[in-house]
């Protein structure tokens, strides 16, 4: 199954109730990285890998009866449907900056005064997203 099918099949899963190996389970939203699957349920997160897709969505069977009340049901959020932030679209790149700056830390002392600075761009970037972050919260 190609990655555009299995994201068509996920999209319309979300906000649906199904039983998944006798679980009743409301998936919220879906994330593809590479090989693996994490469908982010109500009450659990589901990680396949994308070669065991078809066999895993056989367990997922349709419930028609609430799994959860609408009242504690986080908001659905298609993952086109999140704004652009400084985290999310560079948020995997940075957490590879700072661990490769621990590993590099590790393996020679004298890279602490490079790690600092770098550190310190991190802590710039994030208070970035912070501020971006309440701009969406005004905006909405």
């Amino acid at each position: 199954m190609k990655l555009f099918e299995i994201e068509a099949t996920l999209t319309g899963m979300v906000g649906k109730n199904y039983t998944y190996n006798r679980r009743k389970v409301t998936v919220l939203r879906f994330e593809i990285k590479e090989k693996v699957i994490r469908i982010v349920c109500a009450t659990e997160d589901i990680t396949i890998l994308v070669e065991d897709f078809q066999d895993t969505m056989k367990s997922f069977l349709p419930d028609t009866t609430p799994a959860i009340s609408s009242e504690n049901t986080p908001a659905v959020v298609s993952p086109s449907a999140v704004p652009q932030t400084i985290i999310r679209t560079s948020g995997g790149e940075l957490k590879d900056l700072v661990m490769e700056n621990i590993r590099k830390i590790q393996r020679d002392k004298e890279y602490i005064p490079q790690a600092i600075e770098i550190n310190n761009q991190v802590k710039t970037l994030i208070d970035l997203a912070k501020t971006e972050i309440e701009l969406i919260k005004a905006l909405r």
